[in-house]
């Protein structure tokens, strides 16, 4: 259901032409989706879209902080 949100929230954006779009970590708190796996796939589904131009990562604490920063890390 995860690997699903992240395409139809993309998508939805480039067909309104907005240049951001944000999401919570989501199933990461209580219901214990891993943080790691979400941020790959996140990362996966993002990968495939040129619009929006900026994606915000709403996290649930500043370990899952980390985790993104680590993870999301541009390779310039």
């Amino acid at each position: 259901m995860l690997a699903s949100c992240y395409p139809s929230s993309l998508t939805t954006a480039a067909i309104h032409q907005l240049r951001s779009v944000a999401f919570p970590a989501i199933s990461t708190g209580a219901y214990g989706y891993p943080v790691a796996l979400a941020v790959v796939t996140a990362r996966e589904c993002a990968a495939s879209f040129r619009d929006p131009a900026e994606a915000i990562f709403c996290c649930l604490s500043r370990a899952d902080l980390r985790i993104y920063e680590s993870l999301l890390q541009r390779e310039d």
